[in-house]
């Protein structure tokens, strides 16, 4: 691995570190985390899709929030 690759596997540790340690100061199920963490994603996905519309120069979606 290159060595910025390795410097983001340790921000990627990191992060995920203290989502845990969040998700264990809030008291959250298993089930809850796993929502918690499909929502993140859902946020991530929605914003490169509105970063790509905008790169191309495509309409928004109409109630893209």
């Amino acid at each position: 691995m290159d060595p910025s690759g390795a410097q983001l596997g340790l921000a990627a540790g990191a992060f995920h570190d203290i989502v845990d340690q969040r998700f264990a100061e809030w008291g959250l199920t298993p089930a809850e985390q796993d929502v918690a963490l499909f929502e993140r994603l859902a946020f991530m996905a929605r914003r490169e899709g509105r970063l790509a519309r905008h790169r191309f120069g495509l309409q928004p979606f109409v109630n893209d929030n």
